[in-house]
Protein backbone atom coordinates (compact mmCIF):
# COMPACT_ATOMS: atom_id res chain seq x y z
CA UNK A 1 0.00 0.00 0.00
CA UNK A 2 1.42 3.52 -1.15
CA UNK A 3 2.08 5.62 1.50
CA UNK A 4 -0.02 8.48 1.42
CA UNK A 5 1.23 11.97 1.92
CA UNK A 6 -1.23 15.60 2.83
CA UNK A 7 -0.30 18.44 2.67
CA UNK A 8 0.15 19.94 5.94
CA UNK A 9 3.75 20.85 6.52
CA UNK A 10 5.80 18.58 8.30
CA UNK A 11 7.65 19.94 11.91
CA UNK A 12 11.03 19.72 9.73
CA UNK A 13 10.36 21.40 6.68
CA UNK A 14 13.88 23.43 5.90
CA UNK A 15 11.90 26.22 4.21
CA UNK A 16 9.49 28.48 5.96
CA UNK A 17 6.30 29.57 5.35
CA UNK A 18 7.71 33.51 6.12
CA UNK A 19 10.03 35.03 3.98
CA UNK A 20 12.21 37.29 6.81
CA UNK A 21 14.72 40.33 6.13
CA UNK A 22 17.02 41.05 8.79
CA UNK A 23 19.18 44.28 9.37
CA UNK A 24 21.67 45.41 12.40
CA UNK A 25 19.75 49.00 13.31
CA UNK A 26 16.70 49.37 14.76
CA UNK A 27 16.10 52.99 13.19
CA UNK A 28 15.92 50.78 9.76
CA UNK A 29 13.72 48.73 11.01
CA UNK A 30 11.28 51.56 12.23
CA UNK A 31 11.97 52.77 8.80
CA UNK A 32 10.33 49.81 7.06
CA UNK A 33 7.49 49.87 9.18
CA UNK A 34 6.64 53.53 8.68
CA UNK A 35 7.33 54.19 4.90
CA UNK A 36 7.69 50.39 3.32
CA UNK A 37 9.95 48.26 1.83
CA UNK A 38 13.02 49.89 0.24
CA UNK A 39 14.80 48.37 -2.94
CA UNK A 40 18.39 49.40 -2.06
CA UNK A 41 21.33 49.60 -4.40
CA UNK A 42 23.69 46.54 -3.75
CA UNK A 43 26.57 45.50 -4.73
CA UNK A 44 26.66 41.75 -6.33
CA UNK A 45 28.49 39.04 -7.73
CA UNK A 46 28.98 38.34 -11.26
CA UNK A 47 29.39 35.14 -12.70
CA UNK A 48 32.70 35.99 -14.75
CA UNK A 49 33.59 36.82 -10.74
CA UNK A 50 33.73 33.30 -9.94
CA UNK A 51 35.75 32.74 -6.83
CA UNK A 52 37.85 36.04 -7.27
CA UNK A 53 35.38 38.29 -5.40
CA UNK A 54 38.13 40.50 -4.14
CA UNK A 55 39.41 42.10 -6.77
CA UNK A 56 36.84 41.98 -9.57
CA UNK A 57 33.89 44.65 -10.48
CA UNK A 58 30.32 44.02 -9.04
CA UNK A 59 26.98 44.66 -10.64
CA UNK A 60 24.99 47.20 -8.57
CA UNK A 61 21.34 47.26 -8.34
CA UNK A 62 18.20 47.74 -6.52
CA UNK A 63 17.10 45.08 -4.80
CA UNK A 64 15.32 43.48 -1.10
CA UNK A 65 16.69 40.70 0.14
CA UNK A 66 15.08 37.71 2.37
CA UNK A 67 16.29 34.38 3.63
CA UNK A 68 13.46 31.44 3.26
CA UNK A 69 14.83 29.97 6.70
CA UNK A 70 12.54 28.45 9.61
CA UNK A 71 12.35 30.61 13.04
CA UNK A 72 13.84 28.39 14.95
CA UNK A 73 16.72 28.15 12.32
CA UNK A 74 18.53 31.43 11.89
CA UNK A 75 20.49 31.67 14.34
CA UNK A 76 23.04 31.80 12.00
CA UNK A 77 22.03 34.15 9.81
CA UNK A 78 21.01 36.60 12.99
CA UNK A 79 24.57 36.56 13.89
CA UNK A 80 25.56 38.23 9.88
CA UNK A 81 22.52 40.32 9.18
CA UNK A 82 21.18 41.21 12.86
CA UNK A 83 18.90 40.64 15.18
CA UNK A 84 16.17 43.42 13.90
CA UNK A 85 14.02 41.68 11.48
CA UNK A 86 10.21 41.29 9.72
CA UNK A 87 8.67 38.26 8.40
CA UNK A 88 6.09 38.44 5.69
CA UNK A 89 3.57 35.87 4.65
CA UNK A 90 5.95 34.01 1.28
CA UNK A 91 2.67 32.83 -0.68
CA UNK A 92 0.81 36.29 -0.23
CA UNK A 93 4.24 38.51 -0.10
CA UNK A 94 4.91 36.13 -4.09
CA UNK A 95 1.41 37.41 -5.09
CA UNK A 96 1.95 41.18 -4.45
CA UNK A 97 5.73 40.54 -6.19
CA UNK A 98 4.61 38.52 -8.52
CA UNK A 99 7.05 40.35 -10.96
CA UNK A 100 10.22 40.85 -9.17
CA UNK A 101 10.65 38.02 -6.28
CA UNK A 102 12.37 35.50 -6.54
CA UNK A 103 15.10 32.77 -5.28
CA UNK A 104 18.04 32.93 -5.84
CA UNK A 105 20.06 29.96 -8.17
CA UNK A 106 23.32 29.25 -6.78
CA UNK A 107 26.30 27.98 -8.94
CA UNK A 108 28.16 25.82 -7.70
CA UNK A 109 30.48 24.53 -11.05
CA UNK A 110 32.35 27.61 -12.70
CA UNK A 111 31.10 26.07 -16.41
CA UNK A 112 27.76 27.66 -15.63
CA UNK A 113 29.00 30.60 -13.89
CA UNK A 114 31.35 30.68 -17.47
CA UNK A 115 28.39 30.20 -19.99
CA UNK A 116 25.98 33.21 -18.29
CA UNK A 117 29.64 35.60 -18.85
CA UNK A 118 29.65 34.41 -21.97
CA UNK A 119 26.15 35.10 -22.98
CA UNK A 120 26.30 38.62 -21.56
CA UNK A 121 29.53 39.29 -23.30
CA UNK A 122 27.92 38.22 -26.59
CA UNK A 123 25.00 40.65 -25.86
CA UNK A 124 27.85 43.33 -25.04
CA UNK A 125 29.48 43.09 -28.64
CA UNK A 126 26.23 43.11 -30.35
CA UNK A 127 25.83 46.62 -28.43
CA UNK A 128 28.67 47.83 -29.29
CA UNK A 129 28.93 46.68 -33.11
CA UNK A 130 25.38 47.98 -33.97
CA UNK A 131 22.90 45.67 -35.64
CA UNK A 132 24.49 46.61 -39.07
CA UNK A 133 26.98 44.42 -38.51
CA UNK A 134 25.79 41.49 -36.91
CA UNK A 135 23.18 40.98 -40.12
CA UNK A 136 24.36 38.07 -41.71
CA UNK A 137 26.47 36.28 -38.78
CA UNK A 138 24.15 33.24 -38.09
CA UNK A 139 24.76 32.78 -34.23
CA UNK A 140 22.53 36.28 -33.97
CA UNK A 141 19.82 35.46 -36.40
CA UNK A 142 16.45 34.13 -35.24
CA UNK A 143 15.19 33.75 -38.47
CA UNK A 144 14.31 35.75 -41.81
CA UNK A 145 14.57 39.61 -40.67
CA UNK A 146 14.75 38.72 -37.23
CA UNK A 147 17.63 40.22 -35.42
CA UNK A 148 18.62 40.44 -31.57
CA UNK A 149 19.15 43.95 -30.18
CA UNK A 150 22.38 44.26 -28.38
CA UNK A 151 20.63 46.25 -25.50
CA UNK A 152 17.57 44.50 -24.63
CA UNK A 153 19.21 41.34 -24.96
CA UNK A 154 21.63 42.54 -22.21
CA UNK A 155 18.67 43.79 -20.11
CA UNK A 156 17.23 39.72 -20.32
CA UNK A 157 20.38 38.49 -19.60
CA UNK A 158 20.78 40.49 -16.63
CA UNK A 159 17.60 39.46 -15.01
CA UNK A 160 19.73 36.34 -14.35
CA UNK A 161 22.78 37.83 -13.57
CA UNK A 162 20.65 39.74 -10.67
CA UNK A 163 19.66 36.09 -9.11
CA UNK A 164 23.07 34.75 -9.35
CA UNK A 165 24.80 33.74 -6.04
CA UNK A 166 27.68 31.04 -6.24
CA UNK A 167 27.11 28.28 -3.15
CA UNK A 168 30.35 29.13 -0.87
CA UNK A 169 32.84 31.83 -1.03
CA UNK A 170 36.35 30.59 0.72
CA UNK A 171 37.83 33.57 1.20
CA UNK A 172 35.20 34.90 3.11
CA UNK A 173 34.08 31.60 5.31
CA UNK A 174 30.82 32.11 4.34
CA UNK A 175 28.24 29.33 3.27
CA UNK A 176 25.55 31.21 1.00
CA UNK A 177 23.47 28.12 0.54
CA UNK A 178 22.34 27.95 3.48
CA UNK A 179 21.16 31.39 3.30
CA UNK A 180 18.27 30.19 1.14
CA UNK A 181 17.99 33.59 -0.42
CA UNK A 182 14.65 35.25 -2.38
CA UNK A 183 15.19 38.58 -3.98
CA UNK A 184 12.81 41.23 -4.96
CA UNK A 185 14.52 43.23 -7.76
CA UNK A 186 14.00 46.40 -9.98
CA UNK A 187 14.59 45.36 -13.46
CA UNK A 188 17.00 47.57 -15.29
CA UNK A 189 15.49 50.94 -16.08
CA UNK A 190 11.84 49.85 -15.39
CA UNK A 191 11.29 52.60 -13.09
CA UNK A 192 13.19 56.16 -13.07
CA UNK A 193 16.65 55.84 -11.75
CA UNK A 194 16.50 51.95 -11.49
CA UNK A 195 19.32 51.77 -13.49
CA UNK A 196 22.32 48.93 -13.33
CA UNK A 197 25.93 49.42 -13.69
CA UNK A 198 27.30 46.09 -14.48
CA UNK A 199 30.96 47.02 -14.27
CA UNK A 200 31.26 49.14 -10.69
CA UNK A 201 34.88 48.75 -9.85
CA UNK A 202 35.78 47.23 -6.66
CA UNK A 203 38.97 49.00 -6.75
CA UNK A 204 39.66 50.75 -3.12
CA UNK A 205 39.68 54.29 -2.82
CA UNK A 206 39.02 56.57 0.54
CA UNK A 207 35.21 58.21 1.05
CA UNK A 208 35.16 61.61 2.38
CA UNK A 209 35.90 60.42 5.57
CA UNK A 210 39.28 59.35 5.15
CA UNK A 211 37.67 55.85 5.50
CA UNK A 212 39.08 52.98 3.20
CA UNK A 213 36.18 51.81 0.32
CA UNK A 214 35.92 50.82 -2.86
CA UNK A 215 33.98 52.21 -6.02
CA UNK A 216 30.93 50.08 -5.72
CA UNK A 217 30.33 50.81 -2.47
CA UNK A 218 30.93 54.47 -2.66
CA UNK A 219 28.36 54.17 -5.75
CA UNK A 220 25.64 52.12 -3.78
CA UNK A 221 25.90 54.73 -1.13
CA UNK A 222 25.01 57.49 -3.44
CA UNK A 223 22.41 55.77 -5.57
CA UNK A 224 20.87 55.37 -2.42
CA UNK A 225 21.22 58.88 -1.44
CA UNK A 226 19.51 60.25 -4.43
CA UNK A 227 16.66 57.42 -4.53
CA UNK A 228 15.29 58.02 -1.00
CA UNK A 229 12.02 58.99 -0.75
CA UNK A 230 11.25 57.89 -4.67
CA UNK A 231 8.18 56.90 -4.07
CA UNK A 232 9.20 54.00 -7.04
CA UNK A 233 11.52 52.53 -4.75
CA UNK A 234 9.15 51.94 -1.83
CA UNK A 235 6.73 48.87 -1.78
CA UNK A 236 3.48 50.01 0.33
CA UNK A 237 0.92 47.60 2.18
CA UNK A 238 -2.48 48.42 2.54
CA UNK A 239 -3.88 47.70 6.28
CA UNK A 240 -5.65 44.70 4.64
CA UNK A 241 -1.82 44.06 3.17
CA UNK A 242 -0.56 44.22 6.75
CA UNK A 243 -3.11 42.48 8.31
CA UNK A 244 -2.48 38.76 5.61
CA UNK A 245 1.26 39.78 5.13
CA UNK A 246 3.23 41.22 7.70
CA UNK A 247 3.83 37.51 10.15
CA UNK A 248 6.58 38.47 12.45
CA UNK A 249 8.51 41.40 13.93
CA UNK A 250 11.90 40.76 15.36
CA UNK A 251 13.42 42.21 18.05
CA UNK A 252 16.82 41.30 20.45
CA UNK A 253 14.63 41.26 23.89
CA UNK A 254 12.14 42.64 25.81
CA UNK A 255 12.93 45.95 26.78
CA UNK A 256 13.25 46.91 23.37
CA UNK A 257 9.87 45.35 22.42
CA UNK A 258 8.07 47.70 24.67
CA UNK A 259 9.68 50.74 22.61
CA UNK A 260 8.34 49.56 19.29
CA UNK A 261 4.90 48.72 21.18
CA UNK A 262 5.18 52.68 21.68
CA UNK A 263 6.24 53.18 18.54
CA UNK A 264 3.76 51.27 16.40
CA UNK A 265 0.94 53.05 18.65
CA UNK A 266 1.77 56.42 17.81
CA UNK A 267 2.76 56.34 14.34
CA UNK A 268 0.84 58.03 11.90
CA UNK A 269 1.73 56.11 8.91
CA UNK A 270 2.64 52.36 8.95
CA UNK A 271 4.02 50.61 5.56
CA UNK A 272 3.32 53.88 3.70
CA UNK A 273 -0.16 54.03 4.55
CA UNK A 274 -1.59 57.09 6.45
CA UNK A 275 -4.18 56.97 9.37
CA UNK A 276 -3.93 53.24 10.63
CA UNK A 277 -6.27 52.42 12.75
CA UNK A 278 -6.00 51.19 16.01
CA UNK A 279 -7.02 47.38 15.65
CA UNK A 280 -4.80 47.57 12.74
CA UNK A 281 -1.77 48.82 15.19
CA UNK A 282 -3.29 46.10 17.58
CA UNK A 283 -2.85 43.21 15.51
CA UNK A 284 0.47 44.16 14.16
CA UNK A 285 1.76 44.59 18.15
CA UNK A 286 0.96 40.92 18.59
CA UNK A 287 3.00 40.06 16.41
CA UNK A 288 6.20 41.41 17.82
CA UNK A 289 8.64 38.68 19.50
CA UNK A 290 12.10 38.36 20.79
CA UNK A 291 15.21 36.76 19.65
CA UNK A 292 15.59 35.63 24.06
CA UNK A 293 11.84 34.32 23.37
CA UNK A 294 12.59 31.99 20.07
CA UNK A 295 15.87 31.00 21.90
CA UNK A 296 13.79 29.82 24.92
CA UNK A 297 10.62 28.58 23.52
CA UNK A 298 11.82 27.10 19.42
Amino acid sequence: MALKLNNNRMGNCISSTSLFHFTKKSSILKKILKTGLKYSFSCEFKPENFGTRENADNLVLPIICFCDTPIIRVEQHIVKYGKYGIGFDKAKLREKLKDSLNPVFYVSSSLYADALSKCYLISEKIKEDGLNEIVYNPIISLGPNQFVEGENLQKLIGLFYSLFKPCDDNNFNCNYYDEREWRAILPNNIKDGASWNYRSSNLQVEDEQGNASTISRELVKYMNRITEGASQFYINFSPIEILNIVNHIILPNEEIMKSYIKFIRSSKELFGTVDITDEVKDQLISRLNTIERIRKDY
